[in-house]
């Protein structure tokens, strides 16, 4: 039996000793390791969260007295409005409305030199597009968001389901997070759509903002997204705008994609202000047929089956007010057969309906277009008319067009 070194002995269980010190360090130093990594995804998660889910809704058209925000079925349109950051002025809209059924997709283009009319008594005369805001603030400085978006309805003659204004600081931080959006050429982006040769550069803009958009960015700089988002004024939660975006990144993509350009000479006519100051109006003749041609794209199935008719009669003395509702009513995919001045002028908005259980669907639909609060009959007026829904604007427009 061989006797081992006493010496050799203790100088095994040194080694062995120092090992296991070792291996323990090296296993605490991976605790702590872990601890931190987990410390600091925690951290980004929680900073991920604030910065996408957390920040508050500011939304100043959402409780408005017109209600001008609609929810349609099987169609989803949402206006851009984008702000110049060099004169304060709105540098033009876009209306982008899509159809899921169909796969299709329809962008108006709204530009700002452009000029609307306005039936309130402060503005008998035309405003530019890019002042829209302006006259807002003269006429009610609460409402003036409210006012622009009204407007592009009424100029568009579409209503919306979602809004998304982009101010000057708004712009600034979206360049800062994603990119200058203004940066782009007509060959990058025209491709989009099925009719490139007949849109204008400017009005790309909405399509290298959606492009440039990236939630790779937002997740690496989630407190300015916080920020950035806080500086817009939209209906949409931050969740639902980056999944709308994206949303349209993939429509753009995969949809077919029409874009109506309202700054080609095709849709503008050039008449005289006031002043005898020569200025471009909408040619709404020529721009209804090309909706018209896009008639399945704005036209939800239920409203399609019923295949209702529509009269709209302005009895409210207010002028113009007739082709502004009517506008709407068709746009919204319900054929306007007539409309006119009626015989008379009425105290309160009225709407008849031939038949109610028939025309259901497209009742409802003007109903919730034309007014909040109405007179409904089940019948006819007592003057000629064909239609199967019947709308005789009344004196209480002039009311709910004053804007205070």
């Amino acid at each position: 039996m061989r006797i081992r070194n006493p010496h050799s002995i203790r100088q095994e269980k040194e080694k062995r000793s120092s090992s296991n010190t070792k291996s323990a360090v090296l296993r605490l130093g991976s605790y702590v390791i872990t601890f931190i990594l987990i410390i600091l995804s925690l951290f980004y998660l929680w900073t991920l969260y604030r910065g996408v889910v957390g920040p508050q809704l500011s939304c100043t058209v959402c409780d408005t007295k017109l209600d001008i925000l609609k929810k349609k079925e099987d169609i989803e349109s949402t206006l851009y409005i984008i702000k110049s950051p060099v004169d304060n002025r709105l540098a033009g809209a876009w209306l982008v409305i899509s159809n899921s059924n169909l796969a299709k997709t329809l962008v108006i283009y709204v530009p700002p030199g452009v000029f609307v009319g306005d039936p309130n008594e402060l503005f008998r005369s035309y405003i530019q597009v890019s002042d829209l805001e302006y006259a807002g603030v003269v006429i009610n400085p609460e409402r003036a968001v409210e006012y622009v978006v009204w407007q592009l309805e009424s100029m568009t003659g579409f209503t919306v389901e979602n809004y998304i204004w982009v101010d000057e600081s708004s712009l600034i931080k979206l360049n800062e997070l994603f990119g200058d959006i203004s940066e782009y050429s007509h060959s990058e982006y025209s491709n989009v759509y099925s009719n490139p040769t007949s849109i204008s550069n400017p009005s790309l803009m909405v399509t290298s903002f959606i492009d440039k958009f990236m939630f790779t960015k937002i997740a690496t700089n989630p407190t300015l997204w916080a920020d950035t988002y806080r500086s817009l004024d939209t209906n949409l939660s931050s969740v639902n705008l980056i999944s709308h975006i994206y949303t349209m990144k993939g429509r753009f993509k995969a949809m077919e994609v029409e874009m109506i350009d309202l700054s080609q000479e095709e849709v503008i006519l050039t008449t005289k202000d006031l002043n005898e100051k020569e200025i471009s109006v909408i040619n709404y003749s020529a721009y209804d047929r090309i909706i018209e041609e896009n008639f399945n794209i704005v036209r939800s199935r239920s409203v399609e089956k019923e295949q209702a008719k529509v009269e709209v009669y302005n009895g409210s003395g207010i002028s113009g007010l007739a082709s502004r509702y009517a506008r709407k009513v068709q746009n919204f995919g319900i054929k306007v057969v007539r409309y006119d001045n009626a015989p008379q002028e009425y105290e309160r908005t009225t709407i008849y309906v031939s038949n109610r259980d028939k025309f259901g669907n497209s009742f409802e639909s003007v109903q919730d277009l034309i007014c909040r609060s109405c007179d409904i009959i089940e019948g006819r007026p007592d003057f000629i008319t064909t239609g199967d829904i019947i709308v005789i604007l009344g004196r209480d427009k002039e009311e709910e067009l004053r804007w205070k």
